[in-house]
């Protein structure tokens, strides 16, 4: 599977922030294996050289707090906001950029 598009990231990550406390780090570490990504994937590098499934993650995370689906609880460190929990009850399947638009 290609590395999934940050899009594709934002309803596990949500769901993981609802669960634990998340930094961009421990998110990036939970979607290999959510996605089965290979050795090769995890290596694949956008053109400044960081690993595209970090930069992914971090734009899902981003889109999620512009949404106040997750908010800051400390330094680096997000967790799923109501508004998050209460979205993951009410919608099933994918988030769009545009569900972010609440």
């Amino acid at each position: 599977m290609p590395v999934p598009t940050f899009d594709q990231l934002l309803r596990p990550i949500l769901q993981l922030s609802a669960k634990v406390p998340i930094t961009r780090q421990s998110a990036t570490e939970a979607m290999i294996p959510e996605f089965k990504l290979t050795e090769a994937e995890q290596q694949e590098t956008i053109a400044s050289g960081s690993p595209k499934i970090n930069n992914r993650t971090g734009w899902a995370m981003s889109h999620l707090k512009k949404g106040g689906l997750i908010s800051k609880v400390a330094k680096y460190t997000y967790r799923a906001t109501d508004k998050g929990i209460d979205y993951l009850k009410k919608h099933k399947g994918p988030i769009t950029p545009n569900d972010l638009k609440l």
